[in-house]
């Protein structure tokens, strides 16, 4: 029997794991892609107090593509607002990068993982915790349960953890484009109904252009220019 079953090999489940494991406890991930890091849809960019906190840039080398510290925002009637500091304000990752080594981090400290496992239900009884997988005949047991599966999986509702009633819907691909240095933030009624969209500089000549929205993303994105919307 394990200590922690972790469910979910993402960052959080993977930086979770690491931790418990540092602390001596037998952990194993349960992650549902055979690929950690596999089919990512994230723009990657996470705020520089995360770093300070969390030791996440020695963590994973090599997966920092480039580093913030100004924004350009276009409000609703298309009027540009530019925000910048001297300090680095954020770090853009790639996500395949950083997810995979996380998971080697957490290895590192003894962790096990099973790719391609995906789980099915969770269930308590006495001091343990039973979590049934798809194709696996016997089931783990753990005396805890991390859930870090994130906002798809059915699990926490099916535990009464309750539902979740506000949402909204993203869409985002990778672009070949020239002269983006800077992230933009685009807040426009029409292009990202209830929320925003976004251009994020990745790689020379590369960025991720993205929304979110409370409809349907893939109706708002025509006769968008960037600049003017």
């Amino acid at each position: 029997m394990f200590d922690v079953i972790v469910v979910g090999g993402g960052p959080v489940g993977s930086y979770a794991a690491g931790e418990l494991a540092s602390r001596g406890h037998r952990v194993v991930v349960c992650e549902r892609k055979n690929i950690i890091g596999e089919d990512v849809c994230c723009t990657g960019i996470i705020g520089s107090e995360a770093f300070s906190m969390l030791p996440l840039a020695q963590m994973v080398g090599g997966a920092i593509i480039r580093e913030a510290r100004a924004a350009r925002l276009f409000s609703p009637s298309g009027r540009l607002v530019r925000v910048s500091k001297e300090e680095k304000q954020a770090y853009i990752v790639h996500r395949p990068v950083f997810d995979a080594g996380l998971a080697r981090w957490a290895q590192g400290k003894g962790v096990e993982y099973l790719p391609g496992s995906e789980v099915r239900s969770v269930s308590f009884g006495g001091s343990s915790a039973v979590v049934e997988i798809s194709g696996r005949a016997t089931p783990l047991e753990a005396k805890v349960v991390v859930l870090a599966c994130g906002f798809g999986s059915p699990l926490p509702q099916k535990l009464g953890m309750g539902t979740i009633g506000d949402f909204v819907v993203g869409a985002q691909c990778e672009i070949g484009i020239d002269g983006l240095n800077e992230v933009e933030v685009y807040f426009h009624r029409k292009l990202a109904p209830g929320f925003f969209a976004w251009l994020a500089p990745t790689f020379e000549g590369r960025a991720l252009a993205g929304l979110l929205s409370r409809r349907n993303p893939g109706e708002n994105s025509p006769g968008v220019t960037r600049g003017r919307i």
